[in-house]
């Protein structure tokens, strides 16, 4: 009775997507931190690790190293040896390795990364809020790679296989994948972030206190500090600003070469629960932002009046908001809406579908030196 044929390039490929994924994973933002006081800031796995080291916390810092970087790395690198055969090692030493990294899954970093995210959440959503960015996928993506190779492991006494009547296959997904690859790489390129015609604003978490409250405490605390016996007029001008419970608030796109971008005023209380979806007058290439400021304006006399602006982002503080349509601020955030990019669909769908062609090639390339006639 003829076997079916079982061999190790299931696993394999799933050791090659797990580096694919890890390695950028420790570098792109992992999670965005948002606070009433200190705006956004994004945080790596890797920025994490030197922040701690930095700040003196050097157990942390090495736990959260070997247990997220090096079993991580570690663990795909013997299995995917383990995949190799007896050229590389003994099967004995390759069952053993394959026992130890999958007891070892169930004690990956990611649920304590889970459970902690969710315990903060849970605790200060209220005025802190974290949102989940795309490391921690690829971080996830990767472990779940790393817990499939491991399933899908064959010992080499129960593997079985025959000469291949079409060796020209593992070639042409190689060559296929190169050229997807490059395709997305070029669609990306070409994709010039679109058009914006509309941004939705919404508030990141609760205000504790009233505009009014918050410019008197600034002012209070800066007066402190200064040794002038009057405090900024700047200053006084914002509390009696934020004394006024219905400005007139529109939002501004300021474009890379000053031109500039509004929507109409409105008068709209935006204390508690602001959400406004604002009409640009004209449409704005997402390449050509530099600046999303929310102004409220309030008149006096006749035209006389202020304005200040309740929320300031710029590309220059945040280089990533060059990639994405939302930005975070201190108390809003902000979705850069308008029509469709075909080019940056294409291009992650080429990305996707060419990394796994390609990796599928270069398994087929590895083990195809283990082989035998039934």
């Amino acid at each position: 009775m003829r076997r079916h044929l079982t061999n190790n390039r299931l696993s394999a490929f799933f050791c090659l997507l797990g580096f694919a994924v890890l390695i950028p994973a420790y570098f792109l933002p992992a999670m965005l931190m948002t606070n009433f006081i200190e705006g956004s800031q994004w945080f790596s796995i890797w920025s994490g690790i030197v922040t701690f080291y930095k700040e003196g916390n050097y157990f942390l810092a090495t736990l959260i190293f070997l247990f997220s970087v090096v079993f991580p790395l570690t663990k795909l690198a013997l299995t995917f040896l383990s995949c190799l055969g007896t050229r590389w090692m003994r099967e004995e030493t390759a069952m053993r390795i394959v026992k130890i990294t999958g007891w070892t899954a169930k004690y990956s970093m990611l649920d304590v990364l889970v459970i902690a995210m969710l315990i903060v959440l849970v605790k200060v959503d209220r005025y802190i809020r974290l949102e989940p960015t795309i490391g921690i996928y690829l971080f996830s993506l990767a472990i779940l790679a790393s817990v499939l190779a491991n399933a899908t492991f064959v010992p080499p006494s129960k593997q079985v296989f025959t000469e291949s009547r079409k060796p020209w296959r593992r070639f042409a997904a190689l060559g296929i994948g190169l050229i997807l690859l490059a395709i997305g790489a070029w669609a990306l390129r070409m994709d010039d972030g679109g058009k914006v015609d509309r941004v939705r604003t919404e508030p990141l978490n609760e205000r504790p206190i009233s505009r009014a409250m918050e410019q008197f405490a600034e002012l209070a605390m800066d007066y402190q500090d200064s040794d002038d016996w009057l405090p900024d007029w700047r200053q006084v001008r914002d509390v009696f600003h934020a004394l006024r419970d219905q400005p007139e608030v529109y939002l501004e796109v300021v474009k890379g070469n000053g031109g500039r971008a509004s929507s109409p005023k409105i008068e709209v209380a935006i204390d508690k629960d602001f959400k406004q979806t604002w009409e640009l007058g004209e449409k704005v290439a997402m390449r050509d932002i530099e600046k999303i400021a929310l102004r409220s304006r309030v008149g006096y006399v006749w035209k006389i009046g202020t304005t200040v602006d309740e929320e300031l982002l710029t590309v220059a503080e945040d280089p990533f908001r060059r990639y994405t349509r939302t930005w975070y601020g201190r108390i809003y955030k902000f979705e850069l809406l308008g029509p469709l990019r075909p080019f940056r669909f294409i291009g992650w769908l080429c990305l996707g579908i060419g990394t796994v062609g390609f990796l599928a090639g270069c398994v087929g390339v590895l083990l195809n030196h283990r082989r035998a006639s039934e």
